[in-house]
């Protein structure tokens, strides 16, 4: 029996009927262009959204700089990729870390109400930020998820208000265990995180405690 080409969508999903090749056929090059585009970004993103190559990356870079190699272009490589490595490593003030950084597959750890919930309390501490309400880094932030659990998202110890991104809030219980460390390998203020966990504990309705000195 004589072997016969068969040719697949874009997809991956299966072969192409006569009438989905004739109409690829007809498509203008600028599409398949884009569709292809399309399908590179998405490798791309799903590289880059890899806890593992992020790790390895930022050992390469503080590897190279150490030896002395070129270090202004590595901390420009650095910083052009900063937005997505989420190590613990404080960048430079020039950077501008985006409060939403939950993206690609990092994303699908996270149910839809906590991914918000994550970047609405971020928000708040940029807020904070603004308004010059951070004389005092003791200040602390705290949201609980819903009524139904008793988590909390707070921020790890050392992290200034500027710097919070959604990634980097840790899940704790009342009793100030972390439950998800989030993207920081920083510990979280349990002597702080008491006094919000008593009023979380006693008002399982308040979703918000803000605790700021200024």
């Amino acid at each position: 029996m004589a072997d016969t080409d068969t040719e697949t969508l874009p997809n991956g999903t299966g072969p192409l009927s006569a009438e989905d090749e004739e109409r690829m056929k007809q498509r203008p090059a600028d599409i398949d262009a884009d569709v292809r585009e399309m399908e590179r970004r998405k490798r791309v993103e799903a590289l880059m959204s890899s806890k593992l190559f992020r790790e390895e990356l930022e050992r390469v870079l503080d590897q190279q700089m150490h030896e002395g190699n070129d270090a202004p272009l590595l901390q420009r490589i650095r910083e052009m990729v900063g937005g997505r490595l989420h190590t613990g490593s404080l960048r430079g003030p020039s950077c501008v870390l985006p409060i939403n950084d939950i993206r690609g597959i990092e994303g699908v750890g996270y149910e839809k109400g906590e991914k918000i919930l994550r970047c609405k309390l971020a928000a708040v501490y940029r807020l904070v930020d603004l308004f010059g309400w951070t004389q005092s880094m003791s200040g602390q932030i705290t949201a609980r998820l819903n009524t139904a659990v008793e988590q909390v998202l707070t921020t790890p110890r050392g992290l200034l208000p500027h710097e919070v991104t959604a990634s980097s809030l840790v899940k704790v219980d009342m009793q100030g265990v972390v439950q998800d460390q989030g993207t920081t390998n920083f510990p979280v203020n349990v002597e702080g995180f008491s006094l919000h966990a008593s009023v979380h504990a006693a008002r399982p309705d308040v979703r918000c405690v803000l605790h700021v000195r200024s």
